[in-house]
């Protein structure tokens, strides 16, 4: 809350207008005279995912589906592989599973007809043995073929490379009939949903932007508000700058957009020339109906403009002429001076 200086009459004959006289002043709103504390940074608009995908198996590519600048979805086929090799690798291992499930079929009633022989004493220990680990070794080749199915299943499923995420292809790294290798890039793929602005604030200018109230990401004179997601801790050894990462609220720039990042406080400043000195107080007067108001701003020095409160109401009418021979208290009549 502001303050309204009680000053005495006594202290100020010097600048008081006299008993009983009306001093004629010049008075506008605070929201006319006001002006808030800003400040700008270059930006740029990155997205949180750029990649490149690459093949996971070797084949020649039979098929890309898309084109650069086309917008795809989570999911969507990117680019497709001669698939026959793995296909067959997959189907043969099936097989082998099948023939060793038979084998172990046959093995498994060889073990019980020893474990019926050995009861009436006409096989030995060691017979049923053996067949107990003929079942155990079935058991372990047909887990190890299993597996070895899962991998091929996997090699099928990666004959067709899909977007990790809806993102628009940048760029098309290769041709239909290529043959690709593992880890051979295949195209570009820009996410262009999840992105941020990123700033380099300056240390001087940290202060002022984690108290600011509006900002807003401007590029060709529009203007598109941000919030503040981040000031990474961590300083540039180069600039000194500290990187700013702040989101959309609603309306987005497009991925690579460069541009400047505007801020601006809650706290509003008047001018220094509009500032008077009472006592060992610096502040600004204020009409209130017909009488001169001295308020007092924490803070303030002279030649410097000044914070006003932040509960201020800007329709107050600020004294701009006719200020300096006031004391508080004065009649006023707001006019030309």
């Amino acid at each position: 809350m502001y303050r309204l200086l009680l000053l005495i009459p006594a202290l100020f004959t010097s600048v008081s207008s006299g008993a009983g006289e009306t001093v004629r002043v010049d008075a506008r709103p605070l929201a006319e005279v006001r002006t808030f504390e800003h400040g700008e940074a270059p930006a740029t608009v990155a997205s949180l995912n750029l990649v490149t995908p690459s093949t996971e198996i070797n084949a020649r590519i039979v098929e890309i589906p898309v084109l650069p600048g086309d917008q795809v979805a989570s999911g969507d086929p990117l680019v497709r592989m001669d698939c026959d090799r793995h296909e067959l690798n997959a189907a043969r291992i099936e097989h082998s599973i099948e023939a060793l499930v038979a084998q172990r079929v046959l093995a498994q009633a060889q073990l019980k007809r020893a474990e019926k022989l050995i009861k009436q004493k006409n096989a030995s220990e060691e017979l049923v043995d053996q067949r107990r680990a003929d079942v155990r070794r079935l058991d372990a080749e047909i887990s190890a073929q299993r597996t070895e199915l899962s991998l091929r299943n996997r090699d099928v499923t990666d004959c067709t490379v899909r977007a990790p995420f809806d993102g628009i292809v940048i760029e098309r790294l290769r041709n239909v009939g290529d043959y690709a290798t593992v880890g051979t890039p295949l195209l570009r793929l820009l996410d262009n949903r999840n992105i941020e602005v990123s700033a380099p604030i300056l240390p001087q200018q940290i202060a002022l932007l984690t108290s600011a109230n509006a900002l807003s990401f401007v590029q060709d004179g529009l203007s598109i508000p941000v919030q503040l997601r981040v000031l990474i801790a961590a300083q540039d050894p180069l600039t000194r700058t500290r990187e700013a990462r702040l989101t959309f609220i609603d309306q987005r720039a497009l991925p690579g957009s460069a541009g400047r990042l505007h801020w601006q406080t809650a706290r509003a400043s008047v001018p220094a020339n509009l500032l008077v000195r009472r006592g060992d107080a610096i502040g600004v007067f204020v009409a209130d109906a017909n009488k001169a108001q001295f308020i007092a701003l924490d803070g303030a020095i002279e030649g410097r403009s000044a914070t006003v409160p932040i509960d201020m109401n800007p329709d107050a009418l600020i004294i701009t002429n006719g200020r300096h021979a006031l004391a508080h208290g004065d009649t006023i009549e707001i006019g030309h001076h």
